[in-house]
């Protein structure tokens, strides 16, 4: 694939075009979060150190951006724990020292490097958080972008809840 001056743009769109596909069907949701939020939740979130691309499978490095958004907007959310893990399920990091606070609309990030990457090309993230009232659930994204030779490749995973409570 040559993209030549857009090369720059593609990566781009990729993101935007992901990001409203999501954000769509989520605006024809009209509950509070005192209907349907929530007052903590174990969030799992998938993720790429590196991609194969090209007929010869040639190895690109992604470099891995997790999101963490509180879309409360009038209460803060606690991120209690942001571990990261490799292919094999073995705990690769724990991304925080203590517990952060996450102000209402605020959004808190987490970068993984190509330098340090989990090993196999895949790895996963666990995210806990709680809040003392019921909250609009967070939305976990985690953008992996990778270039090479004036071409790039851009994608984001979504996290699913994998349990309402925290421990």
């Amino acid at each position: 694939m040559n993209l030549g001056r857009n090369s720059v743009i593609a990566p781009c769109l990729l993101i935007v075009s992901a990001l409203i596909l999501q954000i769509l069907p989520a605006t024809s949701d009209s509950c509070s979060a005192e209907e349907s939020g929530s007052n903590g939740q174990t969030i799992y979130a998938s993720g790429y150190s590196a991609a194969r691309i090209g007929e010869r499978g040639l190895s690109l490095d992604l470099v891995s951006t997790l999101f963490v958004r509180n879309t409360d907007p009038s209460r803060p959310i606690t991120l209690l724990s942001v571990d990261s893990y490799d292919s094999r399920g073995k705990k690769h990091r724990s991304h925080l020292k203590k517990s952060m606070n996450l102000n209402p609309l605020a959004i808190a990030n987490f970068n993984i490097s190509p330098q340090d990457p989990p090993d196999g090309l895949a790895s996963s993230f666990l995210i806990k958080w709680h809040s003392k009232d019921r909250v609009a659930e967070p939305i976990v994204e985690n953008v992996m972008v990778g270039t090479r030779g004036g071409q790039g490749v851009a994608f984001v995973c979504f996290g699913k809840v994998i349990k309402n409570t925290v421990d």
